[in-house]
């Protein structure tokens, strides 16, 4: 996290995990946290670490209701180095690549050119892409560490299986050390040699490009009086309402989302949709709420205003087979899970709808296809 009144050695760029299972994950992003902490420590002991400089900014340690994207600009206009975490999720999820985008236009409007900003941009290989998909960003991160002396002849199993399985093996647990101090060196060493001066202004992180219709997760919300504005939580340290919170949760996931009124939301419209429930709210209010909602929409039951726990006939009138969050300490964990439910749940039952005329792909061609197929090639 950034420190105020001080600029930070690197900020942390990473495609977010999706929950592996309607289960409530304890971290998903464990590895990623350990890295993070790892550099940092690598970073500290560095014999040549400025002491002006933080560490680094990693959003994984912000408090459940912290306004992200106010602490990742703050974060973006003071970082030296930017490394991100290159991965097949990364290159597809818009959040990951704004930030990206967002620390290149600082160095731009500061009159740095590209070369700048590839000294200043310490790349990892993640999680190695698959053969077919050839990129120059994977060239750049095994030359990071491939291009120190001493990793000479040194850097198969890296080019092999990214550090986010050598971080999890005791077999490779020397090179993954040897790996992290390489990075925290060239961080050291591009801040050192070229300080970057820090933006004038916040940078905010690059907006995710807007998708076509019927493409995006819908985020509504069911409380008395207070509709997508219902903001119950602000007592508590929360900084936004909590449909944005949901929102940008869901877009940092790598899920399109768009926030909306519970009577703007078209009950025959092909788009996920995910409910925000007021626990306290009247049973029979709830009931109604949900009634014109389309078939698959995934109401999730919160507390109420102040973190009041929710009533038993709320919970009732809202069945989805998703567990109520009780606690306030519960939402950053339930929340992921709910945003890929809800996206799950519509496309089962898209599945299930599919019209019987239209054909559906196949991994096997019968004789319709092969001959159809080699009409096309012809």
């Amino acid at each position: 996290m950034t420190v105020p009144g001080r600029d930070v050695y690197f900020f942390l760029s990473y495609a977010r995990s999706s929950p592996v299972s309607d289960d409530v994950p304890n971290d998903p992003d464990y590895w990623v946290r350990k890295f993070f902490a790892d550099v940092s420590a690598a970073l500290e002991a560095h014999a040549e670490r400025d002491p002006d400089l933080a560490g680094g900014f990693f959003d994984g340690l912000l408090r459940v209701g912290d306004d992200v994207g106010r602490a990742q600009a703050d974060a973006l206009a003071v970082a030296q180095v930017f490394v991100p975490l290159y991965s097949p999720l990364y290159f597809g999820n818009g959040w990951a690549l704004g930030e990206r985008e967002s620390f290149a236009t600082r160095l731009r409007t500061a009159g740095l050119d590209e070369d700048a900003i590839a000294r200043h941009t310490v790349p990892v290989l993640w999680t190695p892409l698959p053969p077919w998909d050839s990129r120059p960003e994977i060239g750049q991160a095994i030359a990071a560490v491939a291009d120190a002396p001493e990793m000479q002849g040194k850097t198969a199993a890296y080019e092999q299986n990214g550090l986010r399985v050598m971080s999890r093996l005791d077999a490779y647990a020397g090179e993954y050390a040897e790996i992290v101090g390489v990075l925290a060196a060239r961080i050291v060493a591009a801040a050192r040699a070229e300080p970057l001066p820090r933006a004038a202004d916040p940078v905010r992180p690059a907006a995710p490009p807007q998708r076509g219709p019927g493409t995006r997760l819908v985020v509504s919300v069911l409380a008395p009086d207070a509709g997508v504005a219902w903001h119950p939580y602000a007592g508590h340290g929360h900084a936004r309402p909590v449909a944005g919170y949901v929102a940008e949760t869901a877009e940092r996931l790598g899920v399109p989302t768009r926030v909306a009124e519970l009577a703007d939301i078209d009950k025959n419209a092909a788009e996920p949709v995910l409910v925000l429930v007021d626990g306290t709210a009247d049973a029979d209010a709830v009931r109604a709420g949900l009634a014109g909602l389309p078939a698959w929409a995934v109401p999730v039951v919160l507390p109420g205003t102040g973190g009041a726990e929710p009533r038993r006939a709320a919970i009732e009138a809202a069945p989805s087979g998703f567990t109520p969050v009780y606690q306030l300490d519960q939402l950053g964990r339930v929340v992921p899970v709910a945003v890929f439910q809800a996206r799950n749940q519509y496309l089962k039952r898209l599945a299930h709808n599919w019209p019987p005329d239209e054909r559906r792909l196949s991994l096997r061609k019968d004789a319709a296809d092969q001959r159809r197929g080699t009409e096309e090639e012809r």
